[in-house]
């Protein structure tokens, strides 16, 4: 019992302490009067003092920058004065010029007579080149042309040096030359002579063989030709400026012709046969089983032949590149009327 009340007595004193202290801290925390001159004294000690000095300018940099005012006021004046006078001065006019040519005209002749008038006293070009104008500013020239569209361009330019330019377009349409060709449709010689004739003073092409012209237009050449059948031969003019014409002709490669001359009846025991052919030709008789070669003249042949009594078969052949061609021909040697004679 006498412990319980010694334990109360001493909480009790515990919690007399814990008012007293909380009563303490309470009041720490209230405002008092003579609180906010300290704190107000406080705040101005803290601020800082503005500096109210006048600046101090420097007159060297004052005087720079009105320098560098004046200047670029200055220049913006010139720029401006520059531009009025650009605006108000006129461009030299060059001279009076005219040209007797349509802005755009088309002929089949080579050259084109340009004239005109410029004022006197100019110079005058024509396609660069310097032209000499007749005293009243008149002139006259001849332009020369390639086929198709060609710029005629003159220019007067004046003492001050102002300048007119005037401008035309010819168009030349060149003509083909003509050509006439002459070539055979077949040839039993490789070598074919192909003649015909053109404009003077064009160029005659036979396949890749360059021919002259003579001074009337007239050429020949000669071609050679390889298959047996047709062959194609191109033909071509080309005139000064160009232009060319250009055809063909197909010459069929043949066998040699042959003719024959010979007796169908005989009494003599020996036969002379002749004839032509082509003198590139080899022939050859064939007299029963023997061949008899035959010397070919120029395109003539001539050879005497034995012959058997009665009926003897014999055939000339004639040969060139392209093949072969026979002759067959029947001679009667008749030697019963022979040994009555």
């Amino acid at each position: 019992m006498y412990f319980n009340k010694k334990l109360l007595l001493v909480m009790f004193i515990v919690l007399l302490l814990a008012v007293s202290i909380t009563g303490c801290s309470m009041l720490e925390n209230v405002p008092f009067l003579g609180d906010d001159s300290k704190e107000n004294e406080q705040q101005q000690q803290e601020k800082k003092p503005e500096d109210k000095t006048p600046k101090q300018i420097n007159p060297d940099e004052s005087k720079q920058d009105n320098n560098e005012t004046s200047t670029n006021a200055k220049e913006e004046a010139d720029v401006i004065d520059t531009e009025e006078k650009d605006a108000t001065a006129e461009e030299p006019k060059g001279p009076q010029l005219s040209v007797n040519l349509p802005e755009t005209m088309t002929t089949t002749y080579d050259k084109v007579n340009v004239t005109g008038q410029t004022a006197s006293g100019s110079t005058l070009f024509v396609n660069g080149e310097s032209l000499r104008l007749r005293s009243d500013g008149s002139f006259k020239t001849e332009v020369s042309l390639k086929p198709g569209s060609n710029k005629v361009q003159v220019i007067s330019v004046n003492s001050t040096g102002a300048s007119t330019t005037v401008e035309r377009e010819v168009v030349f349409n060149a003509t083909q030359p003509q050509l006439e060709v002459f070539a055979p449709t077949e040839s039993t010689s490789s070598n074919v002579t192909i003649s015909g004739y053109t404009d003077p003073g064009c160029v005659i092409y036979l396949n890749n063989i360059k021919v002259k012209t003579d001074a009337s237009g007239s050429f020949s050449g000669s071609v050679e030709i390889k298959n047996k059948g047709a062959n194609t031969v191109k033909i071509a003019s080309v005139n000064e400026y160009g232009v060319a014409i250009k055809t063909s002709r197909v010459i069929r490669g043949v066998p040699p012709k042959i003719e024959v001359a010979a007796p169908e009846l005989t009494t003599d025991d020996q036969a002379t046969i002749s004839g032509v052919t082509d003198a590139n030709s080899n022939v050859v008789l064939l007299v029963g089983s023997e061949e008899v070669s035959v010397d070919n003249n120029n395109g003539s042949f001539s050879r005497q032949v034995d012959l058997d009594s009665g009926l003897n078969d014999i055939t000339v052949t004639a040969t060139n590149i392209f093949g072969t061609t026979e002759k067959p021909i029947t001679i009667l040697y008749d030697d019963y009327n022979s040994s009555m004679n």
